[in-house]
Parts: structure tokens; sequence; C-alpha cells
């Protein structure tokens, strides 16, 4: 997935379920930091593009908290900063851009 993929389809809400981005057919739960936390701010500016979350997520005070409503639902999305002891979640690999493939003529 790309910054602008989970920014838009899934942070911000424009996918709802899993199946739209490649999972299985479940809601996905969009989970995120408190508004004062600085995770929030980054995300906000960098991969919602200044957008908000979508209404539905459900905030979060401490990245610990964060990371262990992410182990307990298996459809939840979040993103905070990540240390050795979350090795229980699983981590998504995000490009900034998509690939671009060359064209037949190149």
């Amino acid at each position: 997935m790309t910054v602008a993929q989970v920014g838009a389809d899934i942070f911000h809400g424009q996918d709802q379920d899993l199946k739209e981005v490649g999972g299985p057919d479940a809601p996905i739960t969009v989970l995120q930091r408190e508004n004062s936390s600085g995770t929030y701010e980054f995300l906000k500016e960098h991969v919602l593009q200044g957008k908000d979350f979508a209404r539905r997520a459900r905030r979060h005070g401490p990245a610990r908290r964060l990371v262990q409503a992410v182990m307990k639902d298996k459809k939840a999305q979040s993103a905070t900063a990540v240390r050795p002891t979350a090795a229980a979640s699983k981590l998504l690999s995000i490009k900034k851009t998509r690939i671009r493939r060359p064209s037949r003529r190149e």
C-alpha cells in the first residue's frame, strides 16, 4: 500500500471494509492517538494530507494502549511510533508512492 492509500482509503474512511484493500471481508476498525499527540499531528499532516481521521475512528491515549487495542482487534488499523516491545503487532510496509512500471516503449 502507498501512503496515499493508507491515508485516504483507510484512516480518512474512504474504504470501510478490509476486502477493499486486499484483506478479508470484515469492517475496518480505525484507531488513532489522541489529538494532542505528536503521532496524530504527523499522520494528519503527512499521511492524511491535512484531512481528519474517519469520524468512526476510536481515540486512544498512550501508544501502549493503542498497541494493546490493535493486538485485541484483528481488523484494527492504526499507526504509532514503533518500539521493540510491540513485537506482537503486525507491521505493514508503506511505500511513499506507487511503483512506476516502465511502458513497453521505454
